[in-house]
């Protein structure tokens, strides 16, 4: 649009000054050349006018969009300072302390769970027995019931139920109590149920079983009487070796119950039923 304001102002202009020489020398008036002059003169002027502006602003915008080119192109480095340099030593320190504290959480953690693992598999194995013989002994005893009592005195003592090395066996006869005789345990069997009995005579009767894994993997169940014809009758998780009936025998173990069955001669036995620690032949 500029360039055309100038053209024209300056074809006006030329074409003026023609006009105004022609009229000049034919003695005419010179009134329109010099509008026509004056018109052209003023139209050039817009034009450059107009033109500056534009090629200024146009500079401008070439100049300032080479700067942000140059900005963006070489911005200047980000120096650490003091404080972050502290900062991020304060930030290292933390995380490391955070992962020593976990690290220690879960060593205790890991502690803890294996001692609860280990109490439990020892508590497994002490009531592992006593369990077996809870189930095992009211099938083969009718009437007959371990007690809390004697259930906790087995647990406690659960190596000697049964007896199996030398020093398990003289751990068991040290427990003995020698002063609890048939007679008092026929009378009122409630205050030994959780005492270590012992007692001599023939036997009558031995069977065995195997067991599901239990004891030392044999089950069995000795019928004996004394020398004043008192019937004991004991159930223990262990071979009786080579004992068998008619040999002379020792057992040891824990009262559970007083028990009555019939015997071959048409009538009652009353008998005292043991849980065993050991049994042994003697002469």
């Amino acid at each position: 649009m500029s360039a055309l304001f100038g053209l024209l102002g300056f074809l006006a202009m030329f074409v003026g000054i023609i006009l105004l020489i022609v009229n000049a020398v034919r003695k005419k008036q010179l009134k329109v050349p010099l509008i026509v002059l004056i018109s052209g003169f003023v139209s050039f002027i817009i034009g450059v006018a107009i033109a500056s502006p534009t090629t200024s602003t146009s500079n401008n915008d070439s100049t300032q969009s080479s700067s942000s080119v140059a900005t963006t192109s070489t911005p200047d480095p980000v120096k650490p300072t003091e404080d972050d340099a502290k900062k991020k030593t304060e930030e290292e320190a933390k995380a490391k302390a955070a992962s020593e504290e976990q690290a220690m959480a879960d060593a205790e953690a890991k502690k803890k769970a294996d001692e609860e693992a280990k109490k439990r598999a020892e508590e497994e194995v002490k009531y592992k027995n006593i369990n077996y013989a809870a189930v095992a002994i009211p099938a083969i005893a009718e009437g007959v019931v371990i007690k809390d009592e004697t259930i906790q005195f087995v647990v406690a003592n659960y190596k000697l139920f049964p007896a199996g090395p030398e020093a398990d066996v003289k751990a068991a006869l040290a427990k003995v109590d020698n002063k609890i005789k048939y007679g008092l345990m026929e009378k009122n069997i409630t205050p030994y149920i959780n005492k270590m009995v012992a007692a001599t005579g023939r036997v009558l009767n031995v069977e065995e079983a195997p067991s599901e894994g239990v004891g030392t993997g044999t089950v069995s169940l000795v019928h004996m009487i004394d020398d004043s014809y008192n019937s004991y009758r004991m159930f223990i998780m262990k071979s009786t070796g080579d004992i068998i009936k008619g040999d002379n025998v020792r057992i040891v173990g824990v009262p559970i119950s007083t028990e009555s069955f019939s015997n071959i001669s048409g009538g009652t036995t009353k008998s005292i039923f043991l849980l065993g620690s050991h049994i042994n032949k003697i002469q």
